[in-house]
């Protein structure tokens, strides 16, 4: 009984999202590792990691998680390990593969909206 009532309260919420979008003339998105996630996109997955990001096994990384968490501010002293582990994970995970699912579909969502991402 409980699943049937949260799935109507999901669903009440989900269509009173998709009318206000639809309403909005301007939509902001603020999207992060959220999106690749619901695609599929395990950040520990260790096998994934050795066939993108293979130079960086001999610096101690083990996973996109470890990669992200030890860069995630940039600092004077990790600059160039900064910079070059995000333009490596940014290919490897949104220029590199086809699409994902998520992408495409809040593509298709806001397509005939002006948005800004970030």
């Amino acid at each position: 009984m409980h699943m049937k009532k949260l799935q109507k309260t999901e669903e009440k919420g989900l269509i009173t999202a998709f009318k206000h979008i639809q309403e909005a003339e301007v939509i902001v998105v603020g999207a992060g590792a959220g999106l690749s996630a619901a695609a599929g996109l395990d950040y520990l997955d260790t096998e994934f990691f050795r066939s993108h990001y293979s130079s960086l096994i001999n610096a101690g990384y083990k996973n996109p998680w470890d990669g992200i968490t030890r860069n995630w501010r940039v600092t004077k002293d990790n600059a160039r390990t900064y910079w070059g582990f995000w333009a490596h994970h940014i290919n490897a995970v949104f220029y590199k593969p086809d699409q994902l699912s998520t992408y495409k579909d809040l593509y298709k969502l806001l397509s005939d909206k002006k948005a800004f991402h970030y």
